[in-house]
C-alpha cells in the first residue's frame, strides 16, 4: 500500500533506458486457509528392490485460492529423485537428494504432479511427510502423513 517513487539523476544530457518489472504479492488469506496433500505411487512401498523406480504422484488440494505454493514430497534415505522426472502444472521442479520439490503461482484446484525416484540402498527407512505451503506463511499449508518403504537387495 502507498506511493512508490524511483527518482533518477543524470549528470549530464545521456539517453537512458529503463526497464522495470513490479510484482506485487499482496494475498488476503483467511488463517484457516489450508492444504490437502495425498500420495500414491505405482508400487507398495514395502517391497521394492535396489533398483527399482517408482512414479509417486501427489494430489494437492487448497481450500481456498493461494499463491505462490512450494510443495514437497520427501524421499526415502535409500532412494534418489530421478532428475528431470517432475510432472504437472508447475513453474519449477527440483529434484533434490532429500526431496522432490514443486512451485506453483497459483493453487486455485485440486492440482496433480508426479515424479520418479529409484531405490539404491536396501533397507527400511521412515518416509517423512509430504507438505505444502503459501512460501510466504508456511503457516498456511498442510502435511500428508509419513509413511514407511522397504527396499529388499
Amino acid at each position: 500500500q502507498g506511493k512508490n517513487e524511483i527518482e533518477l539523476e543524470c549528470p549530464d544530457p545521456t539517453e537512458i533506458e529503463i526497464e522495470c518489472i513490479v510484482r506485487v504479492a499482496a494475498q488476503r488469506l483467511s488463517s484457516s486457509a489450508k492444504i490437502a496433500v495425498d500420495i500414491k505411487t505405482d508400487r507398495a512401498l514395502e517391497s521394492l528392490h535396489v533398483g527399482e523406480e517408482v512414479e509417486v504422484t501427489m494430489t494437492v488440494t487448497p481450500s481456498e485460492w493461494l499463491d505462490y505454493v512450494m510443495i514437497s514430497s520427501p524421499v526415502p534415505a535409500g532412494c534418489e529423485v530421478i532428475r528431470g522426472s517432475g510432472a504437472g502444472d508447475f513453474a519449477r521442479f527440483e529434484g533434490r537428494f532429500e526431496e522432490a520439490l514443486f512451485y506453483v503461482r497459483a493453487l486455485k484446484e485440486p492440482m496433480t504432479f508426479k515424479y520418479r525416484m529409484r531405490s539404491l540402498f536396501a533397507g527400511r527407512f521412515t518416509i517423512r511427510e509430504a507438505s505444502a505451503a503459501v512460501m510466504y506463511d508456511e503457516t498456511l499449508g498442510g502435511r500428508g502423513r509419513p509413511t514407511q518403504a522397504v527396499v529388499k537387495p
